[in-house]
């Protein structure tokens, strides 16, 4: 009996490969999963990197005439755009590391969608909103140079959608 046969244990295998993925500290690391066997659809929830979680400090150096080390601070400006790239970047990276893994060949596509809390009322927290969504079948996504790629590109022309961050 073939792994993709069973629905359960592609998911146990998915959600362990995912969990080993390593990400910064800071990140969240969470996700949820579910598998359509009929179509090898993996769905994947995954709960997005706030901003607040970047690091402002681009770089420290250190100055012999006066003996003091100096931070270079990222402007808001670069620190936006790090973040995007970030978002872009995130799905096209569960894309690879899960098709990398599937050896049974178990999965045709991966539809991801990414979460973000966007407010930060504690007194009345408000679930996450999906703010990201991309889907790849295996083949499109096999032929794609990602090394050589724009990811900002890649992610438009697979039809991924970033809703505005209000």
């Amino acid at each position: 009996m073939c792994i993709r046969d069973r629905p359960h244990a592609v998911l146990d295998f998915f959600d362990m490969a995912l969990a080993w993925t390593p990400y910064p500290s800071c990140f969240p690391h969470s996700f949820e999963m579910d598998y359509d066997a009929r179509n090898r659809v993996l769905l994947v929830d995954y709960l997005l990197p706030p901003l607040k979680v970047l690091p402002r400090l681009a770089k420290v150096t250190y100055n012999e005439n006066d003996n003091a080390y100096h931070e270079i601070v990222l402007g808001d400006d670069e620190r936006n755009a790090l973040y995007a790239r970030l978002l872009h970047e995130i799905p096209l990276r569960t894309f690879h590391e899960l098709f990398t893994i599937d050896a049974s060949v178990s999965l045709a596509a991966v539809h991801f969608r990414g979460y973000l809390f966007l407010a930060e009322n504690k007194a009345q927290p408000k679930p996450p909103a999906c703010v990201l969504q991309v889907k790849v079948d295996r083949s499109v996504f096999a032929s794609i140079d990602l090394y050589h790629s724009d990811v900002i590109t890649v992610f438009e022309e697979l039809g991924g959608v970033i809703q505005p961050l209000e």
